[in-house]
């Protein structure tokens, strides 16, 4: 974690700064710990840890859009772990509030939503509905109109459950 930028006078303003700041840190170690192919479970529990970690921070401190960003990194981190109940409940619950809040997310999220929703439910065991929302990502990226975004999301698509462009079931 990077060196904290607020000082230590306790009012409103410091307790959302702080929390923001958590917010980021632990979102960017659990995102960190995503992209890591060869993380040990400790490495994972630490995952799951930050990722919570992030979204208890962003609801204290954040918007809608961080929340439901939040929420997508929760049910993305336990579909890696396989824990499909938890990464359905939260992936599902990302959805709910990117529909209901579709006008203040960016192009990127409906593809980072619906990828979450395809890693849920392959952890869930329901292959032909994730399969269902690795299509809709797919098509989701197809609109993303920033390059720089485009390519990000791209990058993640190719790691984890996808490989060429399709669903892993082995």
């Amino acid at each position: 974690m990077s060196e904290h930028p607020f000082d230590s006078k306790k009012s409103d303003h410091f307790f959302s700064t702080v929390n923001r700041w958590f917010a980021i840190e632990c979102n960017n170690l659990a995102w960190d710990f995503l992209e890591n192919e060869n993380r040990t479970p400790a490495e994972s529990d630490r995952m799951l840890h930050s990722a919570h970690a992030a979204c208890l921070h962003w609801l204290q401190a954040g918007t809608v859009v961080n929340h439901q960003r939040a929420l997508v990194l929760l049910g993305t981190t336990h579909g890696e772990v396989n824990d499909g109940n938890a990464a359905l409940r939260y992936a599902n619950s990302a959805f709910k509030m990117l529909e209901a809040n579709k006008s203040e997310l960016a192009d990127w999220d409906v593809a980072f939503t619906y990828d979450s929703l395809a890693r849920a439910n392959a952890a869930h065991g329901t292959l032909d509905v994730a399969a269902d929302f690795q299509k809709q990502a797919r098509e989701a990226a197809n609109v993303i109109e920033d390059p720089e975004d485009k390519k990000i999301f791209e990058d993640w698509f190719k790691k984890g459950l996808w490989k060429e462009g399709s669903l892993k079931t082995e």
